[in-house]
């Protein structure tokens, strides 16, 4: 279930934001990831880590966990945003702007930006 898991996330991610080609974004990658998840999660209902944020958080916290992708600007990104999605403003902050920092894509870099300026307003 664990590859499942990270393969549905690392297509999501592939579509949040292409690794190459002209395009910054691939939304038909995001769809067919939320729809497979979607399907997983009714086919498992019991699989806590195939439904919610928190679900979500718990799964790229693992992602995390052994260092491999601490240099990845996007599993920061979707730490922050979920975070945020679960009321941890303070957190979701640092996690926009460690993914700002590692970032070398400016329109990337300025929205995490925003996102992290948000959580400081309290507009997140």
């Amino acid at each position: 279930m664990a590859s499942v898991l990270e393969v549905i996330y690392l297509i999501f991610n592939e579509g949040y934001s292409a690794t190459a080609g002209n395009d910054w974004m691939r939304p038909g990658l995001c769809e067919d990831a939320l729809r497979i998840g979607r399907t997983l999660a009714e086919l498992m209902p019991e699989e806590s880590e195939a439904r919610g944020p928190a679900a979500g958080l718990e799964l790229a916290d693992q992602l995390a966990s052994d260092g491999a992708l601490d240099s990845y600007h996007l599993l920061a990104s979707v730490r922050g945003d979920l975070l945020e999605k679960l009321g941890r403003i303070e957190e979701a902050r640092m996690e926009f702007e460690r993914a700002a920092a590692m970032t070398d894509n400016a329109r990337e870099r300025s929205l995490l930006q925003r996102r992290a300026a948000a959580c400081v307003r309290g507009t997140a």
